[in-house]
């Protein structure tokens, strides 16, 4: 019997700046505010289409943080969103067409309001952001995971750690195996969004010294040997809304604050 030859659906995207690009899922940002129409074209391998709109609204607020996008992909495998080359740290330079393999090696070039997107991967790495306003973005919390080398009793050993920093933002990352998940020594007006922490030998998630008038939505906590969420030494003024903790060590203090303030506004899924 002969076999079809079937190609490939083909996604062209156009963003309403004069951009346009193919692919399943695309990264694009926005240099000037306005009122955009994204439109998806989606064809298949018989030549027929079908598209859809979407209006997006962009602030000045929201401009203000754009940079450059950069690009992370540790290897080719199912659930690559972002780019579907091999990373590589001495021969890449963070494009799409040349993507690094690590995180740190992304966050060496960055700059401040520049995004870094994180492919499908297990990252054996500890992330240290050292630089104000950057963004990390992983294609969900299940598929881009960092796994810190070492026992996840080791001093010191965190998935993502920041000191002293401002205007961070970490969505879509999933963290295991590390001291701490998360560890902010001093991180202002930032946000976790949709990022999962599991099996860490110590907290979830430790915000401390004054780790203020951060923005916490749809995190997970699970498994870790102490509190999923732990926000300590004056760090007040959080937004938290729709954060899961369970199966941590205490239990009874899921998502504790030392120093609650009347303008948290605790939202904690049960």
């Amino acid at each position: 019997a002969g076999q079809a030859n079937i190609n490939p659906v083909n996604y062209h995207w156009s963003f309403g700046d004069g951009s346009t690009a193919e692919g399943i899922t695309m990264a694009h940002s926005y240099t000037e505010p306005g009122t955009y129409v994204i439109r998806l074209t989606v064809i298949d391998n018989d030549g027929l289409s079908g598209d859809t709109d979407q209006q997006l609204v962009i602030k000045l607020s929201d401009t203000s943080r754009i940079g450059s996008n950069l690009f992370v992909n540790d290897d080719q495998r199912t659930g690559d969103s972002f780019t579907y080359l091999i990373g590589n740290d001495q021969t890449g330079n963070g494009t799409r067409e040349r993507p690094f393999r690590t995180i740190g090696a992304a966050l060496h070039k960055a700059a401040p309001r520049d995004w870094i997107y994180v492919d499908a991967g297990l990252y054996d790495e500890a992330v240290v952001i050292d630089k104000d306003t950057i963004g990390l973005m992983g294609v969900n919390s299940s598929a881009t995971v960092i796994d810190p080398p070492g026992d996840s009793l080791t001093r010191r050993l965190y998935g993502i750690y920041a000191e002293k920093r401002t205007g961070l933002w970490i969505q879509n990352i999933g963290i295991t195996g590390a001291l701490d998940g998360v560890h902010w020594f001093g991180v202002a007006k930032s946000t976790l969004i949709a990022d999962s922490v599991g099996y860490c030998g110590r907290y979830g998630y430790y915000l401390r010294m004054g780790s203020e008038q951060n923005t916490l939505a749809d995190n997970i906590a699970i498994r870790n040997m102490l509190d999923g969420f732990y926000l300590a030494d004056n760090s007040s003024h959080a937004l938290l809304n729709n954060n899961t903790a369970s199966d941590n060590g205490c239990e009874d203090y899921p998502f504790r604050s030392l120093m609650e303030s009347d303008e948290d506004r605790l939202d904690l899924a049960a």
